[in-house]
Formats: structure tokens, sequence, C-alpha cells
């Protein structure tokens, strides 16, 4: 799958829209979990990403991120 960059990748984010970006390339450095939240500060899930691991997260424009040891970048794909 090839994706296009959206923008720069965010380290260590808190509470961070990524760039209002729907679709975010998450790699962690050590193992984590990621948090995603609603504007309205309500947790819509959480994740663990093991050590070197990576997910691609679907979100709404105005989620927030909350992803320690990990770097979160804007991304689309493409065909």
């Amino acid at each position: 799958m090839k994706m296009k960059l959206l923008g720069e990748m965010i380290p260590d984010p808190v509470s961070d829209t990524i760039t209002s970006a729907t679709l975010v390339h998450v790699v962690a450095g050590s193992a984590t979990d990621l948090i995603l939240e609603t504007d309205g500060a309500v947790i819509v899930g959480r994740i663990h990403i093991p050590a070197n691991g990576s997910i691609d997260l679907v979100k709404d424009s105005t989620d927030t991120i909350t992803c320690p040891t990990s770097f979160c970048t804007p991304v689309a794909y493409i065909s």
C-alpha cells in the first residue's frame, strides 16, 4: 500500500489532533498504549502497540491521540 505524507511526524503526542489528519501512521519505539479521545475528552479506545510495532489509525479530524514513545505521521492512502 502506498502512502502520501501529509505533514511532519510528531514525537510522543499528548492530546494531539496530528494536524487534523483522519489517517495516522504510528510507530512505537518501545511498547506503548495509544489512547484515542474525542474533542470532548471522551475516550474512544485504547490499543497496545508492541516495541518497534506500527499501526495505521483511522480517526475523526477532531479526535486526539496520546501515545508516549512513538512517532505519529499524518498520511493518506494512494493507489
